[in-house]
Formats: C-alpha cells, structure tokens, sequence
C-alpha cells in the first residue's frame, strides 16, 4: 500500500509493477476469518493479522483493481466483527475501539463498496465527534494525540461528517504540538521532540480543517495527487457502488451543478478557512 501510493505521488503510472504476483500474494495473506497477515503465513500464530492489514489489502485492491484475487465478503464479516459495542471499531473481535482502527475499518469499506450497508452510521460518527476534546484522543479516557486529527478527522470526512470538525480547536492544539525550534510536530504539547510520523498527519489535520490544500482521506494522499495520479485504477469491488457521503461538505470552488457555489466556509466546515501560519 504504501509503496503504490508513494509511487502514485511520485507520478509514476504503475505499468512496471507486477500485478499477478501482488494478486498471488494477497491471495496467500489472506486467512479464513477474512482478515490478512503482514507477511505470508498459514495461521494467525505467524504473523500479526488485524484490522490494519485489511486496510491495506483494500488498498492495494482498489488501487491496481485486484478485488478478484480475495474473498471480499469474509473480510467483510471480519471488519463488521471488529466492531464494537459502541458503534467504532478495534483490531478485532473484542478489542477496544480505537480512532485509527475505526479508520482502517471505515476506509476499507468505502474502497469495497460497502460502506453504504453498514448499519448504525450515525452511532459511528457520535463515537467519532466525541473523540474530540480541544484536539482529538484516540480512545475513550485517552489523552488527546496529534495524529488523531487524521484517523477520527479522515473517519468523519469519508462519513461525509467533517462539518462536524471543530477546526478551530483542532488547529489550536495542533499548533500546541509545533516544534518552533526545529520543526515538525510531537504526539503531545509536552513531548520534547518531535517526530516524522506525528509531524505527517498532524499535516493531514490541518488539511481536514481546511487550513492545507485538500486530500483523499480514504488512501491519505493528497487530492491533487490522487486526481492527477498517472496509473490506478480505483475501483471498488465487483457490483459494489461508489461510496458517497450524504452529509459531504464542499467548498465553493468544488461546488457542481446546482449545488451553492456563494456558501460561505463556516457554512461548510464550522471553523476558518484561513491559510495556515507555522
């Protein structure tokens, strides 16, 4: 997954990679409960396999269109299987909900196509609004993180409920996490360092409150890029439908036929549209 999209990044049109065989190997990853290892293995004793993996397998499906290669209705039940008993989802079955499971689990589901039959949406996105306390924590009782500005804020934008963002907030505990001295960004306000992960998405925050140019939040990459993307394919599943949001807001320079092109920002995100200054 994250060699395809770095290569889409790059501009190059995935011509040279060996599909058949990245076909034979999500073949071989992929375990009887639907979910999939990191590396080849026969049982879940061989390798980690969780809700993360499924991510990645959906990926790299929807990206070079290889749906035919796994059973997409197993690793269906598995996702619905790691969710739990308050409407997000875990690393599966039984575990805690978590804000970057909950992403992996609802992005694979709209790369499959099956987002629009998940039951219980809205429950979904209260856990997700509630996540937020100034910035957004990962877990219920958890203290806030930085890059869960991306896996709650990247959930709500493909649930079509990033109105629902309090910017603002977000933007002000995210400029709590800069390092002013060398740059980039660290987990907590505290944390002395910081560090190239937290750094990347506290980005991908600013760019889901509107502060940065828009992203695809479902491969995490950039719009421009995904738009301008020389290979992919991006197709969801066989006789699955393209996901859309029924809540998605826009703005005014992405408004289509008949939608309100004067809306104002606050209309659409709740929060500022103003640039981002470091």
């Amino acid at each position: 997954y994250a060699a395809l999209v770095s290569l889409l990044m790059l501009g190059d049109d995935l011509r040279r990679v060996d599909a058949a065989a990245v076909a034979q190997s999500l073949r071989k990853w992929q375990l009887h409960d639907g979910s999939f290892c990191c590396v080849h293995g026969i049982s879940s004793l061989d390798s980690e396999n969780d809700i993360r993996f499924v991510y990645c397998a959906a990926a790299i499906c929807y990206i070079l269109d290889l749906w035919h290669a796994i059973d997409v209705d197993r690793m269906y039940a598995f996702i619905a299987s790691s969710r739990s008993y308050d409407a997000a989802f875990g690393m599966g079955p039984t575990c805690e909900s978590h804000g970057g499971c909950t992403y992996c689990a609802v992005a694979a589901l709209a790369m499959m196509g099956r987002l629009p039959e998940l039951p219980g949406k809205d429950d979904l996105v209260d856990w997700c609004v509630k996540r937020q306390h100034f910035g957004f924590q990962g877990r219920i009782e958890k203290p806030m993180d930085s890059c869960y500005s991306f896996w709650v804020g990247a959930s709500l934008e493909i649930l079509g409920a990033g109105a629902f963002i309090d910017g603002p907030s977000c933007v002000k505990f995210l400029k709590q996490c800069e390092c002013t001295v060398i740059g980039g960004f660290q987990k907590f306000p505290e944390v002395p360092q910081p560090d190239l992960l937290h750094s990347y998405f506290s980005v991908c925050g600013l760019s889901l409150c509107g502060l940065l140019p828009p992203m695809c939040p479902v491969l995490n990459m950039s719009r421009r890029a995904f738009e301008s993307a020389a290979g992919g394919r991006f197709r969801t599943a066989s006789g699955s439908p393209v996901w859309t949001p029924p809540l998605q807001p826009r703005d005014s320079a992405d408004a289509g036929p008949g939608e309100d092109a004067d809306a104002q920002p606050s209309d659409l995100k709740g929060h500022s549209a103003a640039a981002w200054t470091p």
